[in-house]
């Protein structure tokens, strides 16, 4: 989704500058568009420029900055999520009679091409892990329990055509790889079908219907649709035609269940006869989701050897610290961490696993508040922003970064999370033109794009934030129209 934030709009935009100050726009070239914008000093809470800063508009990736400062302060820097092995059953002369379970913590990180220089490394930990419990066979399953977070994978108030896609993966209690797959593709003259090369990570169960164009232009239109823990993606659109290999993403359907199946995979490799299937729990205390894990009436049964026995664990991996995250968050407008990030926060406001979006929403709301931020015009669908239906206003926002700048303990940390303008992340092309140091985030969807940070002018930090809906205008000249409206205001009144 792409939310747009411009200066051109119908009107006069007055800046508090006095009306001889006054800026004249173009309403022309912006028909229809909703623009608010907000320039704050930091310290004083000086206002030099504002125009509509209360009115709720379109945040899109802006929201995860609600979600990240929130995070900090909540969760601390250091903060680390866990992954856990553990097994349950008899364990005698190299053979457990039971089940190998792999306990999600919510980690989104796991395996994570941003965290880890291999992604899959981890998984050598683990099978060294069962190799060091003497560990030569395995008469039960290899149980994934992702029953941390609940089964609303996705949430309601995402667009169909977003579905599928990696950017809209889905949130389990147990991550791998981003919840993400790379598919290889090669396409031939304008108007044939390209043809799938490969599938990265592989995944036997994935179902893929291609429906594919290829075309003689160098967009990439390419949209995979699909649902949570149905094994099937479905391509449309089109590719640039001759291409030998192009590659698109796609979200991993069912990541517990394809983690349990690769854990599985490589515990064979290493000579661990494996005799049971790879599973995915449904939720606390229940069986798995695949037919035949033993019945309710077995569980408690003196035949099964699991009955008298606790669960064991026997190793726990760690997460990179939350600070970390956090600025790949911001750098990387990452969604599926930011919606990660949402879920511990329901943990950490009291909420019982399985824990839900909602929850966390309600916490992250009840956060802002609390610190004194005006909501009364928030309506949040999500942590990420990929929701069209998110509402948020310029005032509010400049109050959130206020706060972060003024009174959190993690005011440094937060603010180098922000990409720097013309060099990093989503904003390397926008602000090569301003005076001073801007950090700044951006949010964009269709007909909308957002900006929101800090401007720093020699001994004086501004907050800056951008609101643009329902523009028709490209991205780059978009860009140029912020940008100048931000010099606009600096030479009015911030030299």
């Amino acid at each position: 989704m792409r939310f747009f934030c411009v200066f051109c709009l119908l009107c006069i935009c007055s800046f508090r500058l006095g009306a001889e100050k006054s800026i004249q726009l173009r309403a022309d070239e912006y028909p229809g568009t909703s623009l608010a914008y907000v320039v704050q000093e930091v310290q004083s809470g000086e206002l030099p420029a504002e125009m509509n800063s209360a009115q709720a508009l379109v945040p899109a990736s802006l929201s995860k900055l609600l979600t990240t400062g929130a995070a900090l302060e909540i969760l601390g820097p250091e903060k680390r999520f866990k992954t856990e092995l553990a097994y349950r059953g008899l364990l005698e002369n190299g053979s457990l009679k039971g089940n190998l379970y792999i306990l999600g913590g919510g980690d989104p990180s796991l395996g994570s091409e941003y965290t880890e220089e291999q992604a899959g490394l981890f998984l050598q930990d683990w099978v060294q892990a069962v190799k060091q419990l003497g560990i030569s066979r395995i008469e039960g399953d290899i149980v994934a329990d992702p029953s941390l977070f609940d089964e609303e994978a996705v949430s309601p108030y995402w667009l169909w055509e977003d579905m599928g896609n990696y950017y809209a993966a889905g949130v389990y209690g147990l991550a791998v790889f981003d919840n993400m797959f790379r598919l290889g593709l090669k396409s031939g003259l304008p108007g044939t079908k390209p043809e799938i090369l490969y599938l990265k990570p592989a995944l036997p169960e994935m179902r893929i219907i291609n429906n594919l164009i290829a075309k003689d232009n160098a967009k990439d239109s390419a949209y995979f649709y699909g649902v949570p823990y149905r094994w099937e993606r479905v391509l449309y659109g089109s590719l640039p035609a001759g291409r030998e290999e192009f590659v698109i993403k796609g979200d991993i359907p069912d990541p517990p269940a394809y983690l349990a199946f690769r854990l599985q995979q490589e515990l064979v490799k290493a000579g661990i006869d494996v005799q049971g299937r790879a599973l995915s729990k449904q939720e606390p205390g229940s069986v798995c989701k695949e037919p035949g894990f033993f019945p309710k009436e077995y569980v408690n049964s003196v035949n099964n050897p699991q009955a008298d026995h606790e669960a064991v664990v026997f190793y726990t991996g760690y997460s990179k610290p939350l600070g970390e995250l956090v600025k790949i968050i911001n750098y990387r407008s990452h969604n599926v961490y930011a919606e990660y990030l949402l879920r511990h926060l329901a943990l950490a406001a009291g909420a019982k696993a399985p824990v839900s979006a909602r929850e966390g929403l309600e916490a992250l709301q009840r956060f802002w508040a609390e610190k004194g931020v005006d909501i009364s015009a928030w309506q949040l669908y999500d942590a990420s922003g990929l929701s069209p239906l998110n509402r948020l206003d310029a005032a509010s926002l400049a109050q959130v970064l206020r706060y972060m700048a003024l009174e959190s303990p993690q005011a440094g940390l937060f603010f180098s999370s922000l990409p720097q303008a013309s060099l990093d992340g989503t904003v390397a092309n926008f602000g090569k033109t301003l005076p001073g140091k801007l950090r700044i985030k951006s949010g964009s969807m269709k007909s909308v794009t957002n900006y929101a940070g800090y401007w720093r002018l020699e001994d004086k930090t501004y907050a800056v934030v951008l609101l643009c809906n329902q523009h028709k205008q490209p991205a780059a000249r978009i860009r140029r129209d912020m940008e100048q409206l931000l010099r606009t205001i600096y030479n009015k009144g911030l030299k």
